[in-house]
């Protein structure tokens, strides 16, 4: 019993001491609390006011210098609130985020520099490709422009037959296709093809390779031929060897350099969209009324020597170069005989024509520009009708 009544005494001990500490911790918070609100209460204001507020806030200082009451309570808040503005709230700096870099970032900006870099490169051929055709374009304008020039201007004049380069065997008839008397033309074509005689000399003197003119009825074909050491060389180059895209009507470097010694005189030619070169065998086929075109079509070609005029033989389209094989007056009659008869098989207008083994057929081939068959061509064929020599 003694035992229970000292722990009961112990008990009651600690909860009495516990109840006081308690206790004074209460009484030193408030007199804290007190101090603190006596101490903001007679703290100056510092912060700017407004001017009907500055001498509400001098009477106070002037109250606390004389130890005189001030206001509190509600009053002082009232003032406090009227003296707080957006300059007493302290900012914090921002800091610039900075711009993480990742794998699609570089990616948008590469395939932006490939869009940019794309467009200008196509700018730059379009450029290039215009001026290729301005260069082709007024080359071929003054040469027309000289041609009619000459034509208007040029009196006849009296022409050798036969030419002092032939021999009387040649001149009796020994090449195929009729031979007629150059004076048996009409005024005009003579002057017109003396003309374009003339052109051919003048080219000549400015390039060797100058190889003969030609020309298409009802259509723009109205071109100088040039022959050079392979088929590479005049496709982008003009007859003046200037570099262009438009190229020149060239003869296949295979054909004999006499052209009297040709059985299929082949010649290519771009298909420009400015109308130039062999565009003339592309509006041909697209034409609604090829047929009868066809009926009256004539090929001229004038060389140095004499004036060959081919009229329509076969016309088609065709992958692969069969079409272009070569023959000269040496190769196989017979065997030319078969590539006639399969020529005009592959004729899609219907024209009759008389041929043999000892005919000469002329060829122009340009591409149909048909990017599912990049290597599709239109082939048109004329035969050797007449002859005319200079």
């Amino acid at each position: 019993m003694a035992k229970k009544s000292f722990d009961y005494e112990m008990e009651e001990y600690f909860i009495k001491k516990e109840a006081d500490h308690k206790n004074s911790s209460d009484r030193d918070l408030n007199q804290k609390t007190v101090q603190a609100i006596g101490d903001e209460q007679t703290v100056p204001i510092s912060s700017p006011l407004p001017k009907d507020v500055t001498q509400t806030v001098e009477d106070i200082e002037i109250a606390v210098e004389a130890k005189a009451p001030v206001a509190t309570g509600p009053k002082l808040f009232e003032q406090s609130l009227l003296a707080f503005s957006s300059a007493s709230i302290p900012r914090r700096k921002q800091r610039k985020k900075k711009r993480k870099f990742d794998t699609n970032s570089l990616v948008r900006a590469l395939a932006l520099l490939l869009c940019i870099a794309t467009l200008g490169f196509s700018l730059v051929n379009i450029f290039a490709r215009s001026a290729e055709l301005d260069a082709s374009r007024k080359k071929k304008e003054e040469a027309s422009v000289e041609m009619r020039k000459t034509i208007g201007d040029r009196s006849m004049k009296s022409t050798k037959r036969p030419s002092e380069s032939m021999d009387l065997l040649s001149y009796l008839g020994s090449s195929s296709g009729g031979i007629e008397m150059f004076e048996s033309l009409d005024t005009d074509k003579q002057v017109y093809y003396e003309t374009l005689r003339e052109i051919v000399y003048d080219k000549k003197k400015i390039n060797p390779d100058c190889w003969g003119y030609v020309v298409m009825s009802d259509s723009p074909i109205s071109e100088p031929i040039m022959k050079g050491p392979d088929n590479q060389y005049y496709l982008y180059r003009l007859e003046d060897k200037t570099a262009n895209r438009g190229g020149s009507i060239f003869a296949d470097s295979l054909l004999k350099d006499d052209y009297e010694k040709n059985r299929n005189v082949v010649l290519y030619g771009h298909c420009m969209t400015d109308g130039s070169k062999f565009r003339g065998i592309k509006l041909f086929f697209d034409d609604d009324n090829r047929y009868s075109i066809a009926q009256d079509l004539e090929i001229t070609v004038v060389t140095d020597k004499a004036v060959y005029v081919y009229e329509y033989f076969s016309g088609y389209r065709a992958e692969g170069d069969a079409f272009a094989t070569i023959y000269s007056t040496n190769s196989s009659a017979a065997s030319f005989y078969q590539f006639l008869m399969e020529r005009r098989r592959l004729n899609t207008i219907s024209k009759d024509v008389e041929y043999d083994e000892n005919s000469k057929i002329i060829t122009l081939i340009t591409c149909t520009n048909l990017s599912s068959k990049p290597t599709e061509r239109y082939v048109l064929h004329g035969i050797l009708k007449n002859t005319y020599y200079f």
